[in-house]
């Protein structure tokens, strides 16, 4: 009788080992699928190289000295201190976004107002930003200028190359 009883239980542990195997290579096949195309799509880079790229901006605020990125942070933060409130909106139309997310009924204009309103705010930093840099820039003198525009020059040097 205990032989009876342990052949059947053999054939159970034996039959749930091949098909954990098999799921172990199906999932790790897929895994290669999906990296090799990933890696070798034809469309957009979407890596880190790519990101920051985009960041268009920040070769120009590289380019300046230390000194003159304290003073161009030092006017950013001056001017937008009359603007308290903008800090505690930002919060708010998180939480509301958190809020809406949450929701069991998504309200997908509630939520675009909510990100198109934190957008709004983020460009008109970006737009107060790119006023002040302006603003510095025209203030140098050629030499200055000539100085700023051989370090944009190192600043697209160093930045990092795409591999497609």
């Amino acid at each position: 009788m205990d032989n009876d009883r342990l052949k059947p239980k053999r054939v159970r542990n034996i039959w749930k080992v091949v098909l954990a195997i098999s799921l172990a290579l199906n999932i790790a096949v897929l895994g290669a699928i999906g990296g090799a195309a990933l890696r070798f799509s034809k469309g957009p880079p979407a890596g880190k190289a790519y990101l920051k790229e985009r960041q268009i901006g920040s070769v120009y605020m590289r380019a300046l000295s230390r000194d003159q990125k304290r003073e161009l942070g030092r006017q950013m933060r001056e001017l937008e201190k009359g603007s308290k409130e903008n800090p505690v909106k930002m919060e708010a139309g998180f939480q509301e976004a958190i809020r809406i997310l949450r929701n069991v009924n998504f309200d997908r204009a509630k939520f675009e107002t909510v990100v198109n309103g934190h957008a709004a705010r983020s460009n008109q930093r970006l737009k107060n930003a790119q006023m002040i840099l302006l603003s510095h820039i025209t203030s140098m003198d050629i030499n200055e200028r000539s100085a700023y525009a051989d370090r944009i020059e190192i600043a697209l040097s160093r930045a990092p190359k795409s591999k497609r």
